[in-house]
């Protein structure tokens, strides 16, 4: 077996889909508070709505981020990771993070020593997308992740305060969360409460062996 070298310390964390006030700022408190990496997920903007965000950022803040199918994006403004395709792979310079999408097992297994990791999804039902229940067997899982030759594997799907104890003792490397912890009010982001769901869930993380 290959064992996966990458054990996140703290979970990752997923912009909302869509654009609201407040995003940077939490965003950036998201990342003083431990979170890494954050990936900038938004799949119907145009190119420079999404360059309009990472401008706000610092060079330092930006290697902690990893932006979705935006490659050239991510290169010009020097961010740490990109999240792509597996056909994409080749493209993408290796002094990047590369993470992909995998929906089966056999589909991250072939990612084998190509991405740094890969998002295995949905492991619960979401929180954030109604109707998308969990597609694996979790005494399954636990067989694959402790025996097959894999990338690391980082869960995805209705990762919660409840549930994310048992992501880490199945043996997923990582953790990524999105419905779970973003507070909005009046169609703004509240930062504060953002960053208290999440290191809730973090701690929980953090305690499990």
């Amino acid at each position: 077996m290959n064992e996966p070298a990458v054990l996140f310390r703290n979970p990752m964390v997923i912009t909302l889909p869509e654009f609201h006030p407040g995003e940077r700022e939490t965003v950036c408190a998201l990342l003083d508070a431990g979170a890494f990496p954050v990936h900038i997920r938004k799949p119907d903007a145009p190119e420079d709505r999404i360059a309009e965000l990472l401008e706000g950022f610092s060079d330092h803040e930006r290697k902690s981020l990893t932006l979705h199918y935006g490659t050239g994006t991510a290169l010009k403004y020097g961010l740490g990771g990109v999240h792509i395709r597996a056909t994409q792979l080749p493209q993408v310079p290796t002094t990047m993070r590369r993470s992909v999408s995998c929906h089966a097992m056999p589909e991250a297994e072939r990612l084998a020593g190509n991405t740094d990791y890969v998002f295995l999804s949905p492991v619960f039902n979401s929180v954030s997308k109604p109707g998308y229940r969990a597609a694996f067997d979790l005494r399954e899982t636990e067989k694959w992740l402790k025996s097959a030759r894999r990338p690391a594997t980082v869960a995805l799907g209705g990762i919660t305060e409840d549930n994310i104890g048992t992501v880490k003792t199945l043996g997923f490397e990582g953790a990524a969360l999105l419905g779970s912890i973003w507070c909005l009010k009046n169609g703004r982001i509240d930062a504060a409460e953002t960053v208290r769901n999440y290191l809730k869930i973090a701690k929980k993380w953090q305690r499990n062996p």
